[in-house]
């Protein structure tokens, strides 16, 4: 294009004045607004300032034309923050087509009305087209690699969003909608011990969710339950909303707790562990409980684990003495005679009176799971 000539010049003139008018920079604005809904949801001030800067880098095509290392740093700015917007490429850069439009047409009315001959406008507008096909080529390529690096990130993200709402920190929405989390939608919130589980990573991936490590542990959330194998233990609760994470949490932690208490293994709900639950969260008053009942048990002498143990199963196979004694490879008798000897030795008896069946059974349960827990810090009996 060579250096400038007067007509040149005097168009220059022209775009630095438009630069500097707040009126044209709010009409490209409303333009590109208004062509593009995706980008009427963000605030005003946020496209006016990108507008102003694209100008000023535009400018520089025409104040220095043959000058080969062009900064576009605003247009891959601008390509970076729409992706880490969440705003769809193509609505990027129709936003960016609709604003070069209007401004192409303001600088033609401008220049002819300023007597710019038609011979200047027209390598002008060549120029704005060169210009434009740059712009988007940078535009693209702030966006992409956003784009690359949110996908490396967004775990992180996501996990930092979930530790928020745990905590009843609740992030702001545009955190949450960047974590591609619905406040909306309920979740089952998810927790585990080890955070490096691939398999199920993997299956709360293919749930629609995620996994990571949060503090000391593992959480995660995916709208609907995953299916990992059974080697990896993981509480689920019940679908919940985003906002009362905090509060089921701590159920959470106690049923997994539980669960590991319990020695299980893959995929658990909470409501199906609810009574271990419990009681790992009310360990002293499982205490005051275990102690009432168990009192003149032993936990170093062997005999005296066989018939808690024995008593345990028995009421978890809902007092059956034939299934009781198929899981502990006994026969019915034994465990009748174990039971017989547990309720001589405690003094209380196992099966109930009629109208206090649930309650009874429920301080019996709660008495031999505790007494049995710590039982197993205490040697074996040679």
């Amino acid at each position: 294009m060579g250096h400038p000539d007067e007509g040149t010049r005097q168009l220059l003139g022209i775009l630095t004045a438009m630069a500097g008018d707040a009126e044209v920079i709010d009409d490209i604005v409303a333009t590109a607004r208004a062509d593009v809904p995706e980008l009427a949801r963000l605030p005003a001030a946020d496209t006016r300032r990108r507008v102003s800067a694209l100008f000023a880098e535009g400018i520089g095509l025409f104040s220095d034309p043959d000058d080969d290392d062009r900064d576009f740093s605003a247009a891959r700015a601008l390509g970076s923050d729409r992706a880490a917007q969440h705003i769809p490429l193509s609505a990027a850069l129709s936003a960016l087509h609709a604003g070069h439009n209007r401004l192409t047409g303001l600088v033609a009315l401008r220049a002819r009305a300023a007597g710019v001959s038609d011979g200047v406008l027209l390598k002008a507008l060549m120029t704005f087209n060169e210009w434009m096909a740059s712009l988007e080529r940078n535009v693209l390529s702030g966006y992409q690699s956003t784009e690359w690096e949110l996908a490396r990130s967004i775990m992180d993200l996501r996990l930092h969003v979930l530790g928020r709402l745990l905590h009843d920190s609740p992030p702001v929405p545009e955190e949450i909608l960047h974590a591609g989390l619905d406040p909306t939608q309920p979740y089952h919130l998810l927790l585990a011990d080890d955070p490096g589980q691939r398999t199920l990573v993997r299956a709360c991936s293919e749930a629609g969710g995620f996994f990571g490590a949060i503090g000391s542990g593992a959480a995660g959330l995916a709208p609907r339950l995953p299916a990992p194998d059974g080697s990896a233990l993981v509480v689920a609760s019940p679908p919940i909303l985003l906002h009362e994470m905090s509060r089921y949490h701590r159920p959470c932690l106690d049923a997994l707790s539980a669960a590991r208490m319990l020695g299980l293994h893959g995929l658990q709900l909470v409501v199906s562990i609810a009574g271990p639950a419990a009681l790992a969260a009310q360990p002293l008053l499982a205490g005051l409980v275990r102690d009432d009942f168990l009192s003149r048990l032993d936990p170093t002498t062997g005999f005296h684990r066989d018939l808690a143990r024995t008593a345990l199963a028995y009421l978890d196979n809902g007092r059956r003495l034939d299934q009781t004694a198929a899981l502990l490879h006994v026969h019915p008798n034994t465990v009748r005679y174990r039971i017989d000897r547990l309720e001589a030795l405690t003094r209380i008896p196992l099966d109930p009176a009629a109208d206090n069946t649930v309650l009874h059974t429920l301080h019996w349960w709660w008495s031999l799971t505790t007494w049995l827990n710590d039982a197993w810090l205490c040697p074996e009996p040679e």
